[in-house]
């Protein structure tokens, strides 16, 4: 597949089968490439289904990467106690790797950053030090 980055878009609302999807992303691709088992997908699931229950506009972020409406990568950043939180099941698929796509999420969270709180801009922060790091 020869795809760019400007073949990618990143939405920050979650749709039916989204949550689902990322887990079934999450078994496949860490038994493939690390030999995990199901003990590791029901992990993920929780996690999620944690999210989605404490779910907070206002502290939580979801960012879906999608080629033609295809699932690319995604990553959450979830609150936490004492005005926390964690950056969590950050994945890409092989396929859209090393296109730049961990540059073009941080250009527009931090065009998003503009004019929020410090509390904000402090998650973008600390959302785009993950992304490169997880993109090197």
């Amino acid at each position: 597949m020869n795809v760019s980055l400007q073949d990618i878009s990143i939405r920050t609302e979650l749709k039916a089968g989204d949550l689902g999807h990322v887990v079934l992303l999450h078994g496949l691709l860490y038994q493939k490439e690390y030999g995990y088992g199901p003990a590791f997908e029901s992990y993920v699931a929780g996690g999620l289904h944690e999210f989605h229950k404490n779910y907070d506009s206002t502290k939580d972020r979801v960012w879906i990467c999608e080629y033609k409406d295809q699932f690319a990568g995604f990553m959450l950043l979830m609150h936490r106690e004492n005005n926390s939180a964690q950056l969590r099941y950050f994945i890409i698929l092989p396929e859209f790797r090393g296109i730049g796509l961990g540059a073009k999420d941080r250009a527009r969270k931090r065009a998003e950053s503009e004019g929020q709180s410090e509390n904000q801009n402090e998650r973008a922060r600390l959302s785009n030090a993950i992304v490169r790091f997880a993109s090197a």
